[in-house]
């Protein structure tokens, strides 16, 4: 267990001493006897404040290790232990100035804990956040005192009529979490007092506009913002960039115009989320500084131009589908990078740094205005790429680089312009990983190449309102050798083949392929 390692985040570390050792058994029987975890008293690594106190506290009182032990729980947040919970968030901690009767003077505390230096934390602040029932008859803030009570450090008070944060946690330091989602709180004030919060949800609260000034001062310790459907608007509050040690910021689906200024000096942000608004412009720099973000997500807003996203060197996950970008912006070198979506936006040409990314898995880029030309070469350097979605383009024809990509398994060219299928089709076979999906509807395809019956590995084929002329025999000989290989894997196959020998439709969005993909649909997007 973590308990205590948790509960004063030293980040100093003591190896046990050969007397300390003799000392374990008696602290472990009596940790037993309280019903507290005591796994970590057979950890050779323990925080220096905490295992000298204890220490102190046995080698005063050897006769009544249950005693000592309470007297050293009576002097730190209990809020943390109880039977079940596991270690929880810790909250301040009185334990430094604690001295016990008769005992002589403690070691000094450590310098300035290490949770705050910037380093992530081991678990993330919001999971185990715990729903507050109110009984029948009882109140809000009975419920809460209740819970304070009982140990309780990550409150899920959502989905009630709140105007302010329930009384009892108002202050309180025992708060390490607290979601208010879905009320119609309007202040920030009570917000404030809570100095040890690692991770806020102010969601689905239409009164929040803006920030106060003050607010990250107020609140050091905070880990994660999410605050989508709310009611911020113009320039996202600097306020924002000023938390030393936030790691996840969400303002989905607000009004917001601009990017905050100084973003680049959130050092330690992972992810950032400001899709469905009404950005239209990045500034140039903005993303100096950010070099440990891991997804970037923009889509669904106004954006007609974005700086390079060189300084990016940890991203992972790219989402700037559904904006205005006339062309591709310069990714730089990203090794982790493994999603790009690109989709619905006016662009008419790719970026050839697109083919440096050594990792990546899925490219995404329906409902633009890409032609062979555009797609450019060098798709060949993408070893690892399993999925290319291309709807809604002009692609006249498959590009030939796509049949070399060894574990390409994803192809998605509906509603484009192509007349023809590659004749060497069994290269999409015969690789490391074979195609297993392949999307061509909507395309004034009229022959299927013999080689295509090759494709032994197909699981979903869709040639839906493709012109096919089953008057030719060997069109007709690759259509059926297909339909039966396909519908023989049963559940896992879907030969979708509905209106052939009609006329292409006008182009329209595709959904894309639901499985087999790494995670990102042919436009979509999350609100988290």
């Amino acid at each position: 267990s973590k308990a205590t390692v948790s509960v004063l985040n030293c980040g100093r570390h003591a190896r046990h001493t050969q007397g300390r050792a003799t000392l374990i058994s008696p602290m472990s029987d009596a940790m037993g006897t309280l019903g507290v975890e005591a796994e970590y008293l057979k950890n050779s690594n323990i925080p220096v404040l905490v295992n000298e106190m204890m220490m102190h506290l046995l080698k005063a009182r050897p006769e009544d290790p249950v005693g000592a032990l309470q007297e050293f729980l009576g002097a730190v947040d209990r809020s943390n232990y109880g039977p079940g919970k596991g270690p929880k968030t810790p909250a301040t901690s009185s334990v430094a100035g604690a001295t016990p009767p008769d005992a002589g003077p403690l070691p000094a505390a450590p310098e300035a804990a290490a949770a705050d230096d910037g380093e992530e934390e081991e678990e993330d602040p919001a999971e185990g956040l715990e729903k507050v029932e109110v009984p029948a008859g009882g109140s809000m803030d009975a419920a809460c005192a209740e819970k304070l009570a009982e140990g309780w450090a990550k409150f899920d008070v959502s989905k009630n009529t709140l105007t302010a944060l329930p009384a009892p946690l108002k202050g309180s330091t025992q708060v390490t979490a607290l979601s208010i989602e879905e009320n119609q709180c309007a202040t920030f004030d009570d917000i404030m007092t809570l100095s040890n919060l690692r991770y806020l949800n102010i969601s689905d609260n239409p009164p929040f506009k803006d920030l106060p000034e003050g607010f990250a001062a107020a609140l050091p310790k905070l880990r994660k913002i999410d605050a989508y459907n709310c009611a911020f608007t113009g320039q996202l509050s600097a306020e924002v960039t000023k938390f030393p040690n936030l790691t996840y910021l969400n303002f989905y689906n607000n009004g917001i115009l601009k990017c905050p200024e100084g973003l680049g000096q959130m050092a330690n942000l992972t992810e950032l989320n400001l899709s469905s608004n009404k950005i239209m412009a990045v500034p140039a720099g903005s993303f100096d500084g950010l070099v440990k973000l891991r997804r970037l997500a923009l889509f669904w807003n106004r954006i007609l131009r974005i700086p390079p996203l060189t300084p990016l060197v940890s991203l992972k996950e790219l989402q700037l589908n559904g904006n205005q970008l006339p062309e591709m912006m310069e990714l730089g070198v990203h090794p982790d990078l493994e999603e790009v979506n690109l989709s619905e936006n006016k662009m008419e040409t790719l970026h050839p740094s697109l083919f440096d990314q050594p990792n990546l898995a899925a490219f995404v880029a329906g409902k633009n205005l890409l032609t062979n030309e555009s797609v450019l070469t060098g798709w060949t350097k993408l070893a690892t790429l399993k999925k290319i979605q291309l709807p809604n383009n002009k692609l006249t024809s498959i590009p030939e680089e796509f049949l070399e990509l060894p574990c390409l398994q994803v192809l998605e060219l509906n509603s484009n312009q192509i007349e023809a299928l590659p004749a060497n089709m069994a290269k999409f076979e015969n690789k490391e990983l074979p195609l297993q999906c392949f999307f061509v509807c909507e395309n004034p395809i009229k022959h299927l190449p013999e080689e295509m019956a090759q494709l032994q590995s197909l699981k979903r084929l869709n040639l839906k309102s493709c012109p096919l002329d089953l008057a030719d025999e060997a069109t007709k000989a690759t259509y059926e050798a297909l339909e039966a290989s396909i519908k023989a894997k049963g559940i896992d196959g879907k030969f979708i083949d509905g209106k052939r020998n009609v006329a292409p439709k006008q182009p329209q969005v595709s959904a894309g392929p639901a499985t087999l993909g790494v995670g990102m649909g042919g436009g979509g997007g999350r609100k988290d």
